[in-house]
């Protein structure tokens, strides 16, 4: 609903500005000549987890409406280009956060946590935590949040079952 929205608003103001400019037309035409050109790299040359992402598809889905614009609009291009940039530099760099998270629960799964509780406590962080790849920005950082503590019984208590008096105190002699 709101990609329809944005359409239909972009369409206007590109319908109310699409009268050339007279003079700036070369300088329009070349901004615009590369502003498509950055948009198509975008669109075509994604990067990181952007499979069954919704929100990744919905900035793309603006970007091709945006690049349909008539040149007059090279601000507006811009103005969604680089929107479309802050969200996908964000987007990598909570992925790669998320990579970095499922690599430490990892180790505290296969080298850490010692109790079978602490094992299932971390393994299902992981499972959280990967399924963040396709969520929005928001998400992603809440699961970071979430997922980044410890288990609380990663403890061992040690038993001195045996009769053995070791729990006193020794006195050690030395003999020269």
């Amino acid at each position: 609903m709101n990609l329809i929205l944005i359409i239909l608003v972009l369409g206007l103001f590109a319908e109310i500005q699409s009268k050339p400019q007279e003079g700036n037309s070369t300088i329009s035409g070349d901004l615009n000549t590369n502003l498509n050109t950055e948009i198509d790299k975008a669109i075509n040359s994604p990067l990181g987890h952007y499979e069954n992402n919704n929100e990744y598809k919905e900035y793309v889905d603006i970007l091709k409406v945006v690049k349909e614009l008539a040149d007059s609009n090279s601000e507006l291009k811009k103005k969604y280009f680089d929107l479309f940039q802050k969200y996908n530099n964000r987007r990598l760099e909570l992925e790669k956060s998320i990579e970095s998270r499922a690599q430490e629960l990892d180790n505290e799964i296969y080298i850490h946590a010692v109790t079978a509780e602490c094992i299932r406590f971390y393994y299902n962080q992981k499972i959280a935590i990967e399924k963040a790849f396709t969520q929005t920005n928001n998400q992603k950082e809440s699961s970071l949040r979430e997922n980044s503590v410890a288990c609380p019984n990663n403890t061992v208590e040690e038993v001195d079952d045996d009769d053995d008096d070791d729990d006193e105190s020794y006195e050690y002699y030395y003999y020269d």
